[in-house]
């Protein structure tokens, strides 16, 4: 009898999981001219990260891209070309262009803009449009904030686009923060890496140095300690468009004078439109650009956490919804990674939901852990699901931990409704 009831149980639950994945596969199947976009799933999403941003005095708006390769799904319908291979061989996929808004320590707020259509026209070049367009979406936002937050865009050497700069003097809302990828050549005639260079430097600092790759086979830069000197000028470039001015802005350069023989010096050439007056407001400039590598956390969760280069649907329309979607998760599990350490006395039940914190209990007395109330509690049970050892030399758990622990936590929050439904109806029946 026991057996029967826990098979209808069973079915029941399956049912209520088809009718979720139908749902599911029905609001990613809509037709190409219909409202559900990338934009408009993101749009609750985008409000409620505005609201965070206006409790701030200080707002970095920060801008990459990335692309996804679906090369390999041979049915899919509408993908663009991404790149190509020595032989010319064509990769297909969709390019990324997101908006992560963080506070001025890295806490991230909200995904601002998640564009999946990758321009074909436009004032700039395919790969420069994204970045004017990222620009004037972070600009209409900020005239929702308050006059006095600071909002800050803050952008890779990618970026390094005279128009950005013109546009940018234009608006004078946004500050601008991009690292230099062209030496360009000054009203004064000399180029801008050389007349920096002669400055003194204004102090010296110290910066832990993250490891690129934890493949062992990757060429990326080993972690280490940094002895780096700061120094920064004002500088007028040139015009590189007809009609317009030349264009002032402040520059601050990070560079390394004795780096390691076997690495690679650090170089940072940062224009940035804020001020820069003193070495304070260098070092300034410098903290909120060290703060760009959360967007590339981002997309490793984004990639590897909730694998959207894994999904198989047959339209691009239909991948750049479920993108949309997956962003906010990402964006969920970096929160809970930082906010775990950033605010550790918050109630649990600020980001848990009451099934999650009860499975979490039952969890707890495995380790003769009290209940979660807190939720740097509930994070490291969340961390333990994820396979975190807390051992002595252990750092706090970071994404990867987090959202293999969550995808855990989601099996055993279903696993425990269906004990618990089945268990009643087995009590009913007796």
């Amino acid at each position: 009898m026991l057996n029967d009831v826990l098979g209808e149980g069973i079915a029941r639950h399956t049912d209520y999981e088809l009718a979720d994945v139908r749902g599911c596969y029905r609001l990613l199947s809509k037709k190409a001219d219909s409202p559900v976009t990338p934009e408009n799933i993101l749009s609750p999403h985008r409000a409620r990260t505005l609201e965070r941003m206006r409790s701030q005095k200080v707002v970095l708006c920060i801008q990459d891209g990335s692309r996804l390769n679906y090369d390999t799904k041979l049915a899919c319908e509408g993908l663009q070309v991404i790149g190509s291979n020595q032989t010319g061989v064509k990769s297909r996929g969709l390019h990324l262009h997101v908006t992560l808004a963080t506070t001025e320590y890295g806490l991230p707020l909200g995904v601002l803009r998640c564009s999946i259509k990758h321009p074909d026209t436009g004032p700039l070049k395919p790969k420069m449009q994204p970045w004017l367009d990222g620009y004037a979406d972070i600009c209409e936002a900020a005239e929702t904030l308050p006059a006095d937050t600071c909002v800050v865009c803050v952008m890779d050497r990618e970026a390094d686009c005279f128009a950005l700069f013109d546009a940018q003097r234009q608006s004078g809302r946004v500050e601008m923060l991009v690292q230099v990828k062209h030496n360009r050549i000054l009203e004064s005639g000399e180029r801008l890496i050389n007349q920096l260079a002669q400055e003194p430097p204004a102090c010296e600092i110290t910066l832990d140095l993250r490891r690129l790759s934890k493949r062992k086979k990757a060429k990326g830069r080993a972690q280490r300690t940094a002895h780096l000197e700061i120094r920064f000028a004002r500088i007028t470039m040139r015009s590189q468009r007809k009609g317009r001015p030349p264009l002032s802005m402040n520059v601050v350069s990070v560079t390394e004078p004795n780096p390691p023989d076997d690495a690679e010096p650090i170089k940072w050439y940062l224009l940035t439109s804020l001020k820069v007056e003193t070495a304070d407001d260098a070092l300034r400039v410098v903290s909120y650009y060290v703060r760009r590598w959360r967007v590339e956390e981002f997309f490793r969760v984004l990639k590897h956490g909730c694998k959207v280069e894994k999904l198989a649907l047959r339209k691009a329309e239909r991948l750049s919804r479920a993108i949309a979607i997956y962003c906010v998760i990402a964006w969920r599990v970096m929160l809970l990674t930082l906010l775990g350490r950033e605010a550790p006395d918050l109630p649990a039940d600020v980001f848990f939901t009451n099934a999650e914190l009860r499975f979490l209990e039952r969890y707890a007395k495995r380790f003769r852990c009290p209940p979660p109330e807190t939720l740097v509690a509930a994070v490291h049970l969340v961390a333990y699901l994820g396979g975190h050892l807390n051992l002595s030399r252990d750092g706090p758990p970071g994404n990867e931990i987090i959202w293999r622990g969550l995808d855990r936590l989601t099996t055993g929050v279903f696993a425990l409704g269906l004990l618990e439904d089945d268990l009643m109806t087995t009590m009913r029946t007796v």
